[in-house]
C-alpha cells in the first residue's frame, strides 16, 4: 500500500538561500509529493495508489495485458467479497489534550481484523479525514463488546470530526459509522498546555519546537484512581547522547488494543511498521505455537499451526496465509529435516526433488565400512565402480556381467543410529539363456525303453541351469482316434549322473511342457554335460479320446471311359484308380471315405433299382439308383487299415429293358485324414531351453558409494 501521512518521511524545508525561481520550483515539487502522499491538509483521498496496491486490495486483472493496458474490475474493491458489519453508537468525550472514543463492536467473528479510526482536522468532510488509529480485535476469549480509543496529543484549538469502520482479514471494509456525518468535537478557544509551555521556550530560536527542561515527566490522572504523580518518562544519556526512557510499560496508542497488554511486552492482534522492526544485541523474537509469519506478495510463509513448523517459499502470488498454493506456481516446502521442491506440470503440483541427508566416499570391495554421522533409519546405498575389475580375461569366450549390490546394512552394536555396510560387487561369468537341439536319433517304440536326447555342454563356470522341455508319449488303441494313457518317466543327467527324475501321467495326445531347475553345480572351467531320458509304459487299461480336429485332404476324379449298352438285364464291370493324398509318404494319412456319383442315359425307364457296386481293398460298397430314374448316386464309407490305390466298379440293371441304357460316367472323391502312426508307441522331445546361472566371484578393487537417508 502507498505510504501516507505520518508514516512517510517528512520532506525537508526549501533552503532559504536559493534564488526565487528555484525556490518556487522546489516548493511546487514538495507540495506535489506531499499531496501524493496524503500529508497535506485535505489531501488524504488524493494519495497515489499503484496498480500493484489495487491488486493487493482485490482488484481483478484480466489476462489481456499488464499495467495500464490490462482490463480491471473495480467492482470487487467497491463491493467486496464479504462486507463486515460496522461499529455502532460512536461517542466522543473531550479531555485535556485528547479525545476519548467509545463504540459498540460488531458481534465476534474470526474474520474481523480491526476497527479503523479516521479524523478530519478543522473539517467535517470525510474526504478530509485521515486514519489516526487502529483498534485490533482480540481473541474470542478476550473479546469485548465495547471498544475504546484515546486520540491524544491534540491541538484543541482545531475541531475534530471522527468516523469508524470495520476491516476483515481479506481487506474488505464495512460502511462508515456514523453514516450520516461524523462525530464532531468543536475547537476550544481556551488556553492549552502548549500555550502554557510556550512561555518556557525560546520562540525566537525555535519556530515549531518547544523545550522543556526536566529530568523526568510526571503525570496525574485522578479519574483513573491515580492520586500521586507517576514519573512516566525519564531523561538521561545513552552512549553520550540525550535519550528519553519509558519508566514502566509502553502502550502504543492506536495500533494495539491497550486493554490486552501485559507487562514488559507488546501484545495485540495487529502491529504495523512502515519501515522495519529491529532487535538489539541478545534480542529475542518469540514465535508462539500456532503463529504465522506471512511476507512479501504471497511468497513467504512460516507456519506453526498444528504443532509442525513448516516454511514455504515461492514466487510472488504463490501462497496465501493458509499455505494454499496457486495454480501454475512452483514452491519449496521445508518441514523438520525434509526440504522438498514442487513444480507445476501435468496439471498438478508434483514433487520435483528432495534434499535428504547424504554421505559419499569409497571403500574396498567386500570390506565393512561404518558410515559417518547418525541416521534415523538405515540409509539407501548406491554403488559404482572406482578401481574395480569388471572383466575376466581368462574367460573371454563366455558371457560376463558385473553385479553390484550392498549386503548386511546393520546398526553398529552399542552405537544407536550409526550404520555400517559391506559392498558386494561380483563378476558373474557365463550367465544367460541358450537353446540347444536335442538331436534325438530315434523315437522309441517299446514300453520302458528310454529315448535319450543329445548331450549339451554348458559354458565354463556354470553353477546352475533351468531346463524347459516338451515331450510326447502316445500309444494308439485298435480304434482310430482312441489312445492309451501313458506313464512317462523323465530323468535329467548332469555329467552322467541323474540329478532329477519325474513321473508324469499323460492325458492327451499333445506335447507336455515342463521345467526342471538344477542348482549347486561346481563352477568349473570345463562346464557340465546335460542330457535327458524319457521312457513310457501303459497306465493300466485306461484310454482317452484324442483330439478329433484331424488334418484332412480330399482328391476327386471323373471316369468317363465307362460305357456300355444293355439290352435287357446285363452286367458291366471296370476298374479305376483312387485319387491319392498329396503327401501320404509319412505313413500317417488314412483313406476314410469315398463318394460315388454317376450318369446313366436310357430310353426306357427301368422297372427296378439300378445297382452300382464299388470294391475297395476287398470291401464292397453298394450304391443304388431308384427305379424310374435316369441317374444314380451314392456314397460309401469304410474304415481301412491301409491306403489302396485302386478299386473296381460294377453296375447292372435288375429288370428287362427293351431299349438301350448307356452309362456315361462315374465320379468319385477320396477323403483322407491324418491317422495313426505305424509305431506301437512314440516318445519324442522338442527343443530344450537352458537358463544358466554363472559363477559369482568377488570383484577385486574399490567402489564408490553414496548413502541417502530414507526419511
Amino acid at each position: 500500500m502507498p505510504v501516507r501521512g505520518k508514516q512517510s518521511p517528512n520532506l525537508p524545508a526549501v533552503p532559504a538561500g536559493v534564488d526565487a525561481s528555484t525556490k518556487a520550483f522546489l516548493t511546487a515539487v514538495k507540495e506535489t509529493i506531499e499531496t501524493m502522499q496524503g500529508k497535506r491538509r485535505n489531501t488524504a483521498l488524493k494519495a497515489v495508489v499503484t496498480f500493484e496496491d489495487l491488486q493487493k486490495m482485490g482488484l481483478k486483472v484480466s489476462q489481456k495485458g499488464v499495467g495500464t493496458d490490462a482490463e480491471y474490475d473495480f467492482s470487487r474493491i467497491v463491493r467486496g467479497d464479504s462486507v463486515p458489519n460496522p461499529p455502532r453508537d460512536l461517542a466522543v468525550t473531550s479531555m485535556v489534550v485528547s479525545n476519548k472514543l467509545t463504540w459498540t463492536n460488531p458481534s465476534y467473528n474470526s474474520d474481523l481484523s480491526h476497527v479503523e479510526i479516521y479524523c478530519a482536522f478543522g473539517s467535517q468532510s470525510i474526504s478530509d479525514a485521515i486514519r489516526v488509529g487502529i483498534y485490533s480485535f482480540p481473541s474470542k476469549e478476550n473479546y469485548k463488546a465495547i471498544g475504546e480509543f484515546i486520540h491524544s496529543g491534540l491541538n484543541t484549538k482545531a475541531s475534530h470530526t471522527y468516523w469508524l469502520r470495520t476491516q476483515n482479514w481479506p481487506g474488505n471494509h464495512s460502511p462508515w459509522e456514523p453514516n450520516n456525518g461524523g462525530r464532531v468535537v468543536p475547537a476550544d478557544s481556551s488556553a492549552t498546555i502548549n500555550d502554557l509551555l510556550s512561555s518556557l521556550t525560546d520562540d525566537n530560536k525555535y519556530d515549531t519546537i518547544h523545550r522543556v527542561i526536566a529530568d523526568s515527566f510526571q503525570v496525574l490522572q485522578p479519574s483513573a484512581g491515580l492520586e500521586s504523580p507517576v514519573p512516566v518518562f525519564v531523561v538521561g544519556t545513552v552512549d553520550g547522547q540525550t535519550a528519553i526512557g519509558v519508566n514502566g510499560d509502553m502502550f502504543v496508542d492506536g495500533a494495539i488494543l491497550t486493554k490486552h497488554l501485559d507487562g514488559n511486552i507488546i501484545n495485540g492482534a495487529f502491529l504495523s511498521a512502515s519501515a522495519q522492526i529491529e532487535l538489539g544485541v541478545d534480542g529475542l523474537f518469540r514465535f508462539m505455537e500456532g503463529a504465522k509469519i506471512f511476507g512479501g506478495d504471497g511468497n513467504f510463509l512460516l507456519d506453526t499451526t498444528g504443532g509442525v513448523t513448516r516454511l514455504m517459499m515461492g514466487p510472488n502470488g504463490a501462497l496465501d496465509v493458509n499455505g494454499n498454493v496457486a495454480v501454475g506456481k512452483d514452491y519449496m516446502l521445508m518441514t523438520g529435516s525434509d526440504i522438498t521442491y514442487y513444480r507445476w506440470f501435468g496439471g498438478a503440483h508434483r514433487e520435483y526433488k528432495s534434499l535428504k541427508r547424504m554421505e559419499q566416499g569409497w571403500v574396498s570391495n567386500g570390506v565393512w565400512l561404518t558410515l559417518p554421522g547418525y541416521w534415523v533409519t538405515p540409509p539407501k546405498i548406491q554403488l559404482s565402480p572406482r578401481n574395480l575389475k569388471t572383466f575376466d580375461k581368462d574367460n573371454n569366450t563366455v558371457h560376463q556381467s558385473l553385479n553390484m549390490e550392498v549386503t548386511d546394512i546393520e546398526e553398529v552394536s552399542g552405537t544407536p543410529n550409526v550404520y555400517r555396510f559391506m559392498s558386494n560387487a561380483r563378476l558373474v561369468i557365463a550367465a544367460g539363456t541358450v537353446d540347444f537341439d536335442v538331436l534325438l536319433s530315434k523315437s522309441e517304440d517299446q514300453d520302458g525303453v528310454a529315448a535319450q536326447t543329445a548331450s549339451y555342454t554348458t559354458p565354463p563356470y556354470c553353477s546352475a541351469c533351468t531346463i524347459d522341455y516338451e515331450f510326447k508319449a502316445n500309444k494308439p488303441t485298435d480304434t482310430v482316434g482312441i489312445w492309451h494313457k501313458r506313464t512317462a518317466i523323465l530323468s535329467v543327467y548332469v555329467d552322467g549322473v541323474v540329478e532329477d527324475t519325474r513321473s508324469i501321467t499323460t492325458s492327451s495326445t499333445g506335447y507336455y511342457p515342463g521345467s526342471i531347475s538344477i542348482s549347486g553345480l561346481t563352477a568349473s572351467a570345463t562346464g557340465h554335460s546335460v542330457y535327458l531320458k524319457l521312457s513310457a509304459t501303459d497306465d493300466g487299461a485306461n484310454t482317452f479320446p484324442a483330439s478329433m480336429s484331424y488334418d484332412t485332404q480330399e482328391a476327386s476324379s471323373l471316369n468317363n471311359t465307362l460305357s456300355g449298352v444293355w439290352i435287357g438285364q446285363s452286367v458291366h464291370s471296370d476298374s479305376f484308380s483312387i485319387p491319392a493324398a498329396s503327401t501320404p509318404s509319412d505313413g500317417a494319412w488314412e483313406l476314410y471315405q469315398i463318394d460315388i456319383s454317376g450318369n446313366l442315359t436310357n430310353t426306357h425307364t427301368v422297372t427296378n433299382d439300378f445297382v452300382a457296386k464299388v470294391s475297395i481293398g476287398g470291401v464292397t460298397v453298394t450304391c443304388l439308383g431308384a427305379a424310374g430314374t435316369a441317374t444314380f448316386s451314392g456314397t460309401g464309407t469304410t474304415s481301412l487299415t491301409s491306403s489302396p490305390t485302386s478299386g473296381s466298379l460294377s453296375h447292372s440293371t435288375n429288370s428287362y429293358m427293351t431299349n438301350t441304357a448307356t452309362l456315361n460316367s462315374v465320379g468319385y472323391t477320396a477323403y483322407w485324414r491324418k491317422g495313426t502312426d505305424a509305431l506301437l508307441t512314440k516318445v519324442e522331445f522338442t527343443s530344450i531351453s537352458v537358463t544358466l546361472t554363472g559363477a559369482n566371484t568377488l570383484a577385486e578393487g574399490t567402489v564408490n558409494y553414496m548413502a541417502i537417508s530414507e526419511e
